[in-house]
C-alpha cells in the first residue's frame, strides 16, 4: 500500500506515504479511506508524513484536486486540519499545484519539522510554518 492509516490517536490520523505512488489503484484506495473517514461524521485531523515520498505523476495532483472538489459538495466537512511533513522540494511543488487549481478543504499546515506538528495541533503555529487556509 502507497499510504498507510494509522488511527491509534483518533481523532488524529497520522498517514505515512511510503516511496514511489506506481499504481492508479494505491492512490484510489488512498481517496476511499479518506472518504471512509468522512463518512463517520466525527471531527478528525490528519497528519500526513511524506518524508518517504519520491517522484510522482503529476496526474495525482489533479486528481487530488477533483477529490478535493468533490469533498466542498458534502453537506459537512469533517476535516479540522491537515498538517503535513515535507522535507521534499517536489512535494511542497505538488501541494502547490494542488492549491492552485482547488482550495483546501480545511487549513492546511505544512512543516519540515516533525517537532513542529506538536504545536501545530495545541494551535501554537511558528512563523516557519506555512499555512493554506481553504
Amino acid at each position: 500500500m502507497w499510504a498507510l492509516f494509522n488511527y491509534e490517536k483518533f481523532p488524529i490520523i497520522h498517514v505515512s506515504f511510503q516511496s514511489e505512488l506506481h499504481k492508479d489503484s494505491d492512490f484510489q484506495l488512498f481517496l476511499d479511506e479518506w472518504r471512509l473517514n468522512l463518512s463517520k461524521q466525527k471531527p478528525f485531523t490528519f497528519i500526513f508524513d511524506t518524508s518517504q515520498v519520491s517522484i510522482a505523476s503529476i496526474k495525482y495532483s489533479y486528481q487530488m484536486a477533483q477529490f478535493i472538489e468533490e469533498c466542498k459538495q458534502l453537506q459537512y466537512n469533517y476535516l479540522q486540519k491537515s498538517i503535513i511533513f515535507t522535507n521534499s522540494n517536489f512535494v511542497k511543488y505538488m501541494l502547490s499545484l494542488i492549491f492552485t487549481i482547488q482550495k483546501p478543504i480545511s487549513p492546511v499546515y505544512i512543516t519540515e519539522s516533525k517537532d513542529e506538528i506538536e504545536n501545530i495541533l495545541q494551535n501554537k503555529i511558528n512563523e516557519s510554518v506555512q499555512c493554506i487556509h481553504p
